[in-house]
């Protein structure tokens, strides 16, 4: 008897160092596509080098840079959360979203004769983010209530650590030649390898709602108002607060505070705060509570401010870190609430309607510039000091808002 027992103790130890492993190789493999998520930003460093090398195209135009993809990818995003984990494995959808990723993030490095050809490549580009979509419906599959809550905080963490360094060399190529900044997005192939050999399929929506930790109640059993709620939310905060990305090399060029690789340094500063924010965001709901969006609403007004009205390289970067640590806390408190208010079959489109939203508002973000600069004509300066006027009034309302109006589910209120 004690030597059969002592035989089975070391077979199940083995299988349970597998088990580990195995999910730690697919954490990584999922972390990957997170890291890639966020980069459509890596060219915004680079956008004031590209009006002056494109001076027959209009700013606003060359700003489709940065705002093009996000259009492609709400579109392909919405029918990505559609048949994501159900009708379609979310390992073919991510393999397809990083080809279409490398192709053309790396095109206009070389083909670039025309801006018409940049844009074509950025839209090829913006789809592969589009499929990137499904990757908080990934988290929500794969992991519990707790665990997931912890998994987007980790997720948005590193998503900002790839802008990050998206940002930094971007900046610095550009200051070679504007098309260099494109060369980062050959890091896709590496995300490619580690989904096709580590990532692992989430249990079928049947065996995550045995799984699942939540009532089932008749509420949960549709898919409700919340997710567009939550979406329209996701998508006013993006517009407002995504001029101060595309304009951060016009303002600090203006300003004579330095070049695209110290506007590119702030940005990276920035995503920092965002890195950060993913890092606390379990502890900040926790000790805050339903108090956790003004919070983040709140930082976005204090550092936007801190950026337009002090003329000082030092506290313009502070001022970025805390928009990123703000900005990058709204969408994970929101889909965070979704677990709690939906079925998990739900989960997935949920989760893309949020993030198309909010690429929606990257796309709108251009033309947002243009109507402030119309709307706050009142307000001195140029049209980016206007938008980021703008983003400090929008924020501050809807923080008040958010104080007086309870938008968690139900299911949270008494928590």
């Amino acid at each position: 008897m004690q030597n059969a027992m002592s035989d089975r103790i070391p077979f199940n130890y083995k299988r349970y160092k597998i088990m580990k492993k195995n999910n730690t190789a697919n954490t990584i493999a999922i972390m990957s596509v997170f890291f890639l998520a966020m980069t459509v930003g890596g060219a915004n460093p680079i956008i004031q080098k590209m009006i002056e090398a494109y001076p027959e195209v209009s700013p606003t135009t060359v700003r489709l840079v940065s705002t093009l993809p996000s259009a492609a990818g709400m579109v392909v995003g919405l029918l990505v959360g559609t048949v994501a984990g159900n009708k379609v494995k979310f390992k073919t959808i991510c393999i397809a979203g990083i080809s279409f990723y490398i192709i053309g993030g790396i095109a206009p490095a070389f083909i670039n004769s025309s801006f018409t050809s940049v844009l074509i490549a950025r839209f090829i580009f913006g789809i592969g983010l589009g499929c990137f979509g499904c990757r908080n419906g990934i988290i929500l599959r794969t992991y519990d209530n707790e665990s997931s809550a912890k998994m987007l905080g980790i997720g948005v963490t590193v998503a900002n650590i790839g802008l990050i360094v998206f940002q930094m060399i971007t900046g610095v190529l550009g200051d070679i030649k504007w098309n260099y900044g494109f060369y980062p997005y050959f890091i896709g192939i590496v995300s490619l390898l580690l989904v096709i050999f580590l990532f692992k399929e989430p249990d079928p929506v049947e065996t995550a709602a045995l799984k699942s930790d939540t009532e089932n109640t008749d509420d949960k059993e549709k898919l409700g108002a919340l997710p567009f709620i939550y979406a329209l939310i996701a998508m006013l905060a993006t517009l407002w607060l995504y001029p101060l990305l595309t304009g951060m090399s016009t303002f600090i060029q203006a300003k004579g505070l330095g070049t695209a690789a110290v506007a590119g340094t702030i940005l990276s500063l920035y995503t920092a705060g965002g890195a950060f924010a993913g890092a606390i965001l379990g502890k900040v709901q926790k000790v805050l509570g339903r108090f956790s969006i003004n919070y983040a609403l709140g930082v976005v007004v204090i550092g936007q401010a801190l950026v337009l009205y002090v003329n000082n390289i030092v506290v313009i970067a502070i001022g970025a870190i805390l928009c990123g640590i703000g900005y990058m806390s709204i969408t994970p408190i929101l889909t965070s609430y979704l677990r709690s208010a939906i079925a998990p079959k739900f989960l997935a489109i949920s989760s893309s309607i949020i993030l198309a939203a909010a690429q929606a508002g990257v796309f709108l973000s251009s033309y947002w510039i243009k109507l402030t600069d119309k709307m706050f004509s009142f307000y001195a300066g140029t049209d980016i000091d206007r938008a980021y006027f703008a983003a400090i009034v929008m924020f501050a309302v809807t923080c008040i808002i958010c104080f007086v109006k309870d938008v968690r589910p139900k299911q949270l209120r008494t928590k």
